[in-house]
C-alpha cells in the first residue's frame, strides 16, 4: 500500500486571498483594495486580512506551543501505552520447561510456528508504525517549511508597507 507522502502542503485560499489583497494594498499606493476580502466597505479590516485578530505571528506561537506540548507529551504517553499493553498480556507460567516436556514434537513444531507467525505480524506493523511516523515527520517538516515561508512573507509585506507609509 502507498501511503500519501506529501512534501509541501498548499496554502489555504483564505490565506492566499489576504496576502493578496494586502500586497494589492501596499503596492497599489494606499487605495482601497475592492476585494471580498476586506469587507468591500473601503476601510480595511486588518483582521480579515491577517486571518484573525492575532496575526500570523500569534498564530505561529500558537502552533509552536502546541507542538512542543504534543512532543512533551509523547514519551509519557508512549509509556502509559506499553504499560497497558503488558498488563494485557498473560503472564508466562514458571514450569515453562515442565510443561514443553509433556508436549509431542508436533505440538512444539505448531507452537513454534505460531510464534513465527507472530513475530511476523509484529514485524509488519513495527514497519507500518515506522512508515506512519515518517510521514508525519515529513508532514511536520513541510508546515514548519510553511510557516518559515509565511513568517518571511509577512515581514516582507509590512517591511513594504511600513517604508511606504513612513519613510516617504
Amino acid at each position: 500500500p502507498q501511503s500519501k507522502l506529501r512534501t509541501r502542503r498548499p496554502l489555504e485560499p483564505e490565506l492566499l486571498a489576504a496576502c493578496s489583497a494586502l500586497n494589492d494594498l501596499i503596492i497599489g499606493g494606499g487605495k482601497t483594495v475592492g476585494h471580498d476580502t476586506c469587507g468591500g466597505s473601503g476601510d480595511i479590516d486588518w483582521s480579515t486580512l491577517c486571518g484573525s485578530s492575532d496575526g500570523i505571528s500569534a498564530q505561529q506561537a500558537r502552533l509552536k506551543a502546541e507542538a512542543e506540548l504534543a512532543m512533551a507529551q509523547a514519551e509519557p504517553m508512549a509509556r502509559m501505552q506499553l504499560q497497558i499493553e503488558r498488563s494485557i498480556l498473560p503472564k508466562s507460567s514458571p514450569n515453562v520447561f515442565h510443561d514443553l516436556s509433556c508436549v509431542s514434537l508436533i505440538e512444539l513444531q505448531k507452537v513454534q510456528q505460531d510464534l513465527l507467525d507472530r513475530v511476523k505480524g509484529f514485524n509488519e506493523q513495527l514497519v507500518g508504525c515506522l512508515i506512519e511516523r515518517d510521514s508525519l515527520q515529513m508532514e511536520q517538516d513541510s508546515m514548519l517549511v510553511e510557516v518559515e515561508d509565511l513568517t518571511r512573507y509577512d515581514c516582507t509585506i509590512f517591511d513594504n508597507f511600513y517604508k511606504y507609509y513612513f519613510c516617504l
